[in-house]
C-alpha cells in the first residue's frame, strides 16, 4: 500500500472529499480532526473506517525514518586538554520523518474554505514544498493561475488560438463521431474536450485525438451528463408549469405563455449551469464519481452563486457569438468557453 498514491477519500463537515494521500490525510489529522474522528476509504471499500484504525492496521502507512549520516571520526583531542562535560546528558535530537515537509500556504484559493467551512487544511490550499513524488509531468509553456473572468477569458483565447488546429480538429471529431453513434459517445468526448484544455493549460502536448480519452470515464461522463439532464428538465418543467397554469388562468395569450416558459427555462439553465460549473473538471482531473463532482463543485459555488450565474451567462454569449460567421466561429468560441472554465477551475482549486 503506497502512502503517496492518491487513492483515499475522507468525510469532513458533511462532504465526501478526495481522492487524496495518506500523507494529506496525515496532515489533516494533524490539523483540523482527530485521527480518531476522522472517517476515511477507498474507492471500491465497503464502507468508512477510521483513519486511526487504518494506520495501526497498515504499518507500511507509517512515515519512514530518514537515513542518520555517518558521523565522521573526531580527531583525538591532546591528552593535556580539558574535556568538555558540557553535552553530557543532553538528549541526542531525534531523526526528522522524511514525509515531516513544510506545506507552502502563503494565499489559499478559497476553495478550501468553501468545502470545508473555515476548517483549515484541503487538496487546494497549497502542494508541500518539497513533494515526496511528482505528481504529474513538468512541462515549459505551462499558464500560471489568473482570478477573475477578464483573466479567464484571455488565457483562453491564448490557448485556443496557440493550437487552433488541433481545438478546432477535435470539436469536428466530436460533433462527428457523436451523430454517427447517435450521441452514445458524447459524453465521453466532451470529457476529452475538457482533458485537453487542462492539457493545454499545463504545457502539455495536446492533439485532435486527445478527445478519445475521455472514454476512461465513460461511465462516470454518462452519470454526470443525465444528472445534469434531468434536473434541468424537471425544475424548468415544474416551474414552467406552474407558470403556464398562473399565466393562462389569468387569461394570457398563449405566445406569451410559451415566451414565459422559455425564459424559465433559460434562467433554469443558468442555475444548474452555476452549480455544474466545476464539475466536468472535477471528474476528469481527479477522477471523481459524478456525485462527488458535483457535491465538490456545489460546495464552491454555492457561496457565490449569483456571481457564477453571471460568469455562465456570459460564457454562454461568448459561444453564440460564433454562430453569427455562418456557424463557423462557434469552432473557435467553444473551445474557448471550455479553456474558460478549465482557468477558473485552476485559481480556485490551485491543481497545477
Amino acid at each position: 500500500m503506497n502512502r503517496d498514491e492518491a487513492v483515499w477519500y475522507y468525510r469532513l463537515g458533511g462532504q465526501t472529499l478526495g481522492p487524496v494521500s495518506w500523507v494529506e490525510v496525515e496532515q489533516l489529522t494533524r490539523d483540523t480532526i482527530d485521527a480518531g474522528e476522522l472517517m476515511v476509504a477507498r474507492g471500491g471499500d465497503a464502507g468508512w473506517t477510521k483513519a486511526a484504525d487504518v494506520a495501526a492496521a497498515n504499518p507500511e502507512l507509517a512515515p519512514a525514518a530518514a537515513p542518520v549520516a555517518p558521523v565522521a571520526p573526531q580527531a583525538e583531542e591532546p591528552a593535556a586538554a580539558e574535556a568538555d562535560w558540557s553535552a553530557i546528558g543532553e538528549p541526542e535530537p531525534e531523526p526528522a520523518a522524511t514525509e515531516d515537509v513544510p506545506w507552502a500556504t502563503p494565499e489559499p484559493s478559497g476553495a478550501a474554505a468553501d468545502v470545508l467551512g473555515g476548517a483549515a487544511v484541503a487538496r487546494d490550499v497549497g502542494r508541500p514544498a518539497v513533494a515526496p513524488q511528482v505528481q504529474r509531468p513538468v512541462y515549459a509553456g505551462g499558464m500560471a493561475p489568473k482570478e477573475g473572468l477578464g483573466g479567464w477569458i484571455g488565457q483562453s483565447w491564448e490557448m485556443v488560438s496557440g493550437d487552433l488546429g488541433a481545438f478546432i480538429l477535435g470539436l469536428l471529431l466530436v460533433g462527428i463521431v457523436s451523430v454517427v453513434t447517435l450521441f452514445i459517445c458524447a459524453p465521453p468526448l466532451q470529457a476529452g474536450l475538457f482533458i485537453m484544455a487542462l492539457k493545454k493549460f499545463r504545457g502539455e502536448p495536446i492533439s485532435a485525438g486527445t478527445v478519445f480519452e475521455g472514454f476512461q470515464f465513460f461511465w462516470p461522463a454518462w452519470g454526470l451528463a443525465l444528472v445534469q439532464a434531468l434536473l434541468s428538465g424537471a425544475i424548468g418543467g415544474i416551474l414552467g408549469g406552474i407558470l403556464g397554469a398562473g399565466l393562462g388562468a389569468a387569461g394570457v395569450d398563449q405566445e406569451v405563455i410559451a415566451m414565459a416558459g422559455q425564459v424559465v427555462g433559460s434562467i433554469v439553465g443558468l442555475v444548474i449551469g452555476a452549480a455544474f460549473f466545476f464539475s466536468w473538471v472535477l471528474l476528469v482531473d481527479r477522477a471523481m464519481g459524478p456525485i462527488d463532482a458535483i457535491k465538490n463543485s456545489w460546495a464552491v459555488t454555492s457561496e457565490e452563486l449569483v456571481s457564477y450565474i453571471g460568469i455562465v451567462f456570459v460564457l454562454q454569449l461568448i459561444g453564440m457569438a460564433g454562430a453569427i460567421a455562418c456557424g463557423v466561429g462557434v469552432l473557435v468560441t467553444a473551445p474557448m468557453v471550455l479553456c474558460a472554465t478549465v482557468a477558473a477551475y485552476m485559481w480556485r482549486f490551485r491543481s497545477l
